[in-house]
């Protein structure tokens, strides 16, 4: 693989591994304030029936609530694991072709 392809490569990779940890980052936070702000029972008046597990502790939530939060954890993960296997996969390739940095021999 040329060294070109493997920049252009290597800028794709990033370019969907990126975004994909700032999203984890933002479903993150989102579940913390779902954890500190939602009730721990279910609130019909309030129509907080959906349970959501956090970290072993249950909350209730509306289901525009729990789609919400659902779209925005799940694409995230999917494009941090192609980043990810992307940049696994260039790494390999660089390597079979010489483009990586030579390892010290110590002994």
């Amino acid at each position: 693989m040329k060294v070109a392809q493997l920049a252009t490569l290597r800028f794709f990779s990033l370019l969907f591994l990126l975004p994909g940890l700032a999203g984890m980052l933002a479903s993150a936070t989102i579940s913390t304030y779902y954890l500190n702000t939602l009730p721990k029972s279910p609130a019909p008046e309030e129509m907080r029936l959906t349970p959501r597990n956090i970290h072993g502790t249950v909350v209730y939530q509306t289901p525009d609530e729990n789609r919400r939060l659902n779209l925005r954890s799940i694409p995230p993960w999917g494009s941090s694991c192609w980043g990810l296997g992307r940049v696994w996969s260039i790494g390999r390739n660089g390597a079979q072709c010489g483009l990586s940095r030579p390892t010290e021999n110590i002994g």
